[in-house]
């Protein structure tokens, strides 16, 4: 698979998926909670949450030492099931059919960690000139694809279930938890567990 490569800042290479579509397998599902945001100049609260993938068949060197790695990359979404939410959309795309309305009253984003996926890249540069890899849309793998394994043991994070899997996210992750609402209301340090309240051919 061809890579891209390019420097950034402190001299550190960041290596690019290829546009076109991709296998992957979601690693990761984390809960960042509710957010200050703003809709049409509205101020509002907006709980996120990242879908974090691995492509098994893109690797890169980043150091010698650790040899070639598999390439990652996460989108986030606001997280909802709204009918133009793009989550829904996305989510329903990569079940290859809609939700149920059972599903829509409460469907859980754990379920999807480990099951492959097509991912599809698109390059965009931002305001700053910067060429970036994106997420543009997550499609079915159809019947009879062979999808490799990757190397990542999936798992998922929520901030009611602290601290567990903390310790498997990203500093940036981590730093964007602990300035969410419901971080904040566990009145605990990072590392301290809060106290906890007492089949069809679709692959979740």
């Amino acid at each position: 698979m061809s890579l891209i490569a390019k420097e950034t800042g402190g001299n550190r290479q960041r290596a690019m998926l290829a546009e076109g579509t991709h296998l992957a397998r979601c690693y990761a599902i984390v809960d960042l909670g509710n957010h200050d945001d703003t809709y049409k100049g509205e101020p509002r609260k907006r709980r996120k949450v990242i879908l974090a993938f691995e492509f098994p068949q893109s690797t890169h060197i980043f150091r010698p030492e650790d040899g070639e790695q598999t390439l990652t990359k996460s989108k986030t979404f606001t997280n909802s099931l709204s009918e133009k939410g793009t989550l829904r959309k996305m989510l329903q795309s990569w079940r290859g059919r809609a939700f149920t309305q059972e599903e829509l009253q409460g469907f859980d984003l754990a379920s999807v960690t480990g099951h492959p996926v097509q991912v599809g890249i698109i390059h965009w540069t931002n305001d700053s000139g910067e060429k970036l890899d994106i997420i543009d849309s997550l499609i079915a793998c159809p019947k009879g694809l062979e999808i490799p394994e990757g190397s990542r043991e999936p798992y998922s994070y929520s901030i009611s279930e602290h601290p567990k899997n903390w310790d498997k996210l990203a500093p940036w992750m981590q730093n964007e938890i602990q300035n969410s609402d419901e971080f904040k209301a566990l009145n605990t340090s990072p590392d301290q567990a809060p106290e906890q309240a007492e089949s069809s051919d679709c692959p979740f």
